[in-house]
This record gives structure tokens, sequence and C-alpha cells, in this order.
């Protein structure tokens, strides 16, 4: 494998963030990339069953196709990452789900906030305790070398107020993906893994898709945990008193 060596399971990866991630780090990571329609260029197919996988030839990049949403999808990813891989060290949770429309009336953006509260927050947080039940607890020493990191997507619309935008429910979203990370930071941190949140405005609109890329490299390499760092253009407002750095 490569000097990295280390085995990165990722959601959303049919984005534009998570197609980024495989061409950024693919050289460095082997990615599972998990997407529900499409998955990104130079994937290889994942079949089940089949032998683990040999990585002796340096990292890879592999796809699974698979709807987030099915009952049993999030056991089925760990389940076929670990038997291929035996463990996983980078956790991106980079899924996510964004209707707009109004919440104080009938709208799309109303009918799906329990879909987006489920793709943002709830999945986010059970594939994170299923990674941590089958890979984390008693490695405590492992986890540190490794290091094991949790990195979830959220936005600057969890703790900003776009008037008209019709981003309510995402919105909402996106704040409780901010707490369950802080959360996640504190209960992780016992077992030596590290929980942070990018919190990016619009890309590659406002801010690059390369900045953002750049802002995962700096936490996954930094010992920092339960930050979520907001990235926008130089100069934009953001909540940096009450401790949410800006890049």
């Amino acid at each position: 494998m490569g000097d990295d060596g280390r085995i990165c399971l990722l959601t959303g990866a049919g984005g534009v963030l998570g197609n980024g991630i495989c061409q950024h780090f693919r050289n460095e990571w082997t990615i599972v990339a998990v997407g529900r329609s499409r998955l990104p260029a130079g994937t290889v197919p994942f079949p089940w069953p089949t032998p683990a996988l040999d990585t002796s030839a340096g990292p890879r990049l592999f796809g699974l196709t698979v709807d987030l949403l099915d009952g049993n999808a999030l056991h089925t990813i760990v389940e076929r990452t670990i038997a291929h891989f035996g463990e996983i060290d980078v956790l991106v949770h980079a899924a996510r789900s964004t209707i707009r429309g109004p919440i104080t009336s009938r709208s799309p953006a109303l009918d799906s906030l329990e879909e987006q509260f489920r793709l943002n927050v709830v999945i986010a947080a059970e594939l994170t305790t299923l990674v941590a039940d089958r890979c984390w607890y008693g490695r405590e020493d492992e986890n540190r070398r490794r290091r094991r990191h949790v990195l979830n997507l959220s936005s600057t619309a969890g703790h900003r107020l776009y008037p008209g935008s019709g981003l309510g429910a995402y919105a909402a979203a996106k704040a409780g993906v901010d707490w369950l990370t802080r959360y996640q930071a504190l209960e992780l941190a016992e077992l030596g893994v590290r929980a942070n949140a990018l919190a990016p405005n619009t890309f590659p609109g406002i801010v690059p898709t390369s900045k953002v890329l750049d802002a995962i490299r700096r936490l996954d390499t930094s010992d920092e945990t339960g930050l979520i760092l907001a990235i926008d253009r130089p100069g934009t407002w953001a909540l940096a008193e009450t401790g949410w750095p800006e890049v």
C-alpha cells in the first residue's frame, strides 16, 4: 500500500466533493467509495462475495453502489469493507440531501424533513457507531497510531441564516451534524479517534472544491477534534466568536 496505508470509507462518492476526495487522496488511501447511483471515474467494482482484496500494489479506489436509505445498507458497506481490508481508518460522511422550500407551509422541503435528517444526521451517527463497534473499541493504541478519524460534511447553512433561500430543513439538519460531531468527538476521544466536520459554503460556485479538499487534509493531518471548520470566501462573516474557525 501507499505511504499512508489507511483505509477510507466514503459515503456520497457520487457528488462533487466525493469525486474530489477520490481523485485527491487515491494515491494515499485505499478508498471504498459508496454512491447511490453513480461513482467516481476509476473505481474498481467491489463484487461480493470475494476473497480479501490484494492491496500490495498500492492504494486503490473501489466502488459500492448502495442506497444508504435502504434498511441494511450500513451493515452491508461496513461488513464488506472489513471483510476485504480488516479495518477502517478514515470515515468520511459526505452523503447529503438538499431539498429547498418553505418550512411553514406544505412544500417538498417540509415533506422531506425526515429524509433530510436521516441522510444528513442519523446515518452519520449510525455509521460511525457501526465502525466504532467493529473496528475501534479496545484498540486505543492502534487507533492513535493509524490516526483514525471521522469527518462529517456540514455547511455554513448550519450556523448562518440565508433569507429567501428555502434552506430551512437543510439548515436544521446541518446544525444537527455540527452538534453530532462535537459529541462524537467527546465520546470517541477515549478510543483515540478524532471527529471533525467541514462546513463549506456552496462549492464550487462560491468556494473552490480544492479549498474544501485542502481543509480535509488539514483536519486529517492535525490533532484537532470536535472542530466545525467553516470554509468561505475571505472576509465573509462567520461565528468566530463562538469558536467556529474559518478558512
